[in-house]
Formats: structure tokens, sequence, C-alpha cells
């Protein structure tokens, strides 16, 4: 799922996304029917590897999600009115490979911006503004983020163990430039 947002706003900054993990662990903790595995914050756009128990349920804590983020986000922006444009991409990923590129997506999507970007010095790879603090399938050794995940355990074969067929992801990967990985 991807967020984007009415009006181009630089969403990485800490400020940011202590309320993104704010939001998520409040939503997790009311709603067990949908869960958040990974996010990303990019400059003007939110991504999400989102489970829900239903069709219902991933509409609902959608909403919630979003108004919740608007609301709070507006505040710390100074700003008022409609925060997110729409929903521009939402997909059910329904293969192994499918969910492992999905993931690989959202939690190296800082190395994939840098790299169109043509930036140069480093790219750091664990991503600040990302779950990737908390994620546990890195090829490499990194370390643990201390504080409670702001991200819900998979609870689906698919996204707890399914994608690992086709390998751990890398710190060093870029995904890819040209197309959506699914």
């Amino acid at each position: 799922m991807t967020l984007r947002l009415a009006r181009n706003v630089d969403l990485r900054f800490e400020r940011v996304n202590d309320i993104v993990c704010a939001v998520l662990r409040a939503i997790h903790a009311r709603r067990p029917d949908f869960r958040v595995v990974d996010y990303t914050l990019q400059d003007c756009h939110l991504h999400f590897v989102i489970e829900a128990n239903s069709h219902a349920a991933l509409v609902s804590g959608m909403r919630s999600l979003d108004i919740r983020l608007a609301v709070r986000l507006n505040q710390v922006l100074g700003r008022k009115g409609s925060l997110f444009a729409e929903v521009y991409h939402r997909r059910a990923l329904k293969t192994p490979r499918e969910v492992h590129n999905a993931r690989a997506h959202v939690l190296l999507n800082h190395r994939r911006h840098a790299a169109k970007a043509y930036q140069s010095g480093p790219t750091p790879l664990i991503d600040p503004f990302s779950s990737a603090r908390w994620f546990d399938g890195w090829r490499e050794r990194v370390r643990p983020a201390t504080g409670p995940p702001p991200v819900a355990k998979p609870c689906t074969w698919l996204a707890a163990r399914g994608w690992r067929m086709h390998g751990l992801l890398s710190v060093y990967e870029v995904p890819w430039l040209s197309r959506r990985p699914w």
C-alpha cells in the first residue's frame, strides 16, 4: 500500500517518523485484525506492507491509519486540510516472490531513491525512516533496534516465512529502478 501526499512535503525527519511509529503502535494495540508489518517514509509518500484478516478489516484499518496520520502529521507540519492525495498503489500479494520483492522494495526504498537521484556519498544501510531496524530477515548482521517495534509480527505464512524461500534480504541491495518489483 502506498499513500501519496496531496502536496510535496518532506516526511523524512525524526518528528514525523516518531508520529508514524506512535500511530502504528496505537492501531496495533486496538486492532488485531489489521497489521502493518513493514513501512518506510519517503519524501512525499509512505509505503506499507499490510496484513488484514478480511477485506473489511483492510478498509477499516486503512481508514483508521489515514485519519490518525493526517491529524497528527498536519499538527506537526503546521497545516490543515487533506494530507493524502489518494491511495495510489494497492496490490494483494499472492506468492512468496511477490512478498519477498515487496518487502525489499519497502525496506530498501531509500537506496532505490538515492540511486535514481545519482546521489554521491554514502547511503545508510538501514533506513532510519523505516521499520528496517526491527526487521529480522537481513542476510547481514544488523544491530537490533531498542524499544517496542511499531510494526506487527506477520501472521500469514507468506509474510512470516514463505517469502524467505527466495532468500533473506541484503542491506546492500538496491530494489529495481525501472519497474515495480511485483
